[in-house]
């Protein structure tokens, strides 16, 4: 179960900030302060893949849940924040059944979906079926 999932089954409401840019602070003082989980938009934001898998690296050890926002189904993108460790996704602009559908399964592995296999941290494992049951898999 990823940090987010525990949050939203124990309390009745999250709390959360968003970065919309690169920066030295911030993040970790989401945590500090008591917020449930930090986003990193990538749709309205500043963000590069890079800006994103640094910031989610520096959080691997904070007690805090992340999501980063895309601007669109590409499985690629999607693939690449979870790989780099993020514990959800947000797809904006999802305007159908068959958008929405993409979308998950950029998140599942095959036989379920289309994501591919590319952890950037060793923690996140190098067991496909491991990373299923645990926080790089969605439910």
């Amino acid at each position: 179960m990823s940090r987010l999932q525990a949050a939203l089954a124990e309390q009745d409401h999250v709390w959360g900030g968003w970065v919309v840019g690169p920066t030295m602070l911030g993040p970790e003082s989401f945590a500090q302060t008591g917020y449930d989980y930090v986003g990193f938009d990538c749709q309205h934001g500043y963000l590069d893949d890079a800006d994103v898998a640094q910031l989610l690296n520096r959080l691997e050890h904070v007690p805090i849940a992340t999501a980063v926002r895309l601007p669109s189904t590409a499985p690629a993108p999607i693939g690449r924040v979870l790989d780099a460790g993020a514990d959800a996704v947000i797809i904006a602009m999802i305007e159908s059944a068959e958008q929405a559908a993409e979308a998950v399964a950029a998140t599942r592995y095959a036989p379920r979906g289309v994501r591919s296999f590319g952890p950037l941290r060793a923690s996140l494992g190098h067991d496909t079926d491991a990373l299923s049951r645990g926080r790089a898999s969605t439910r």
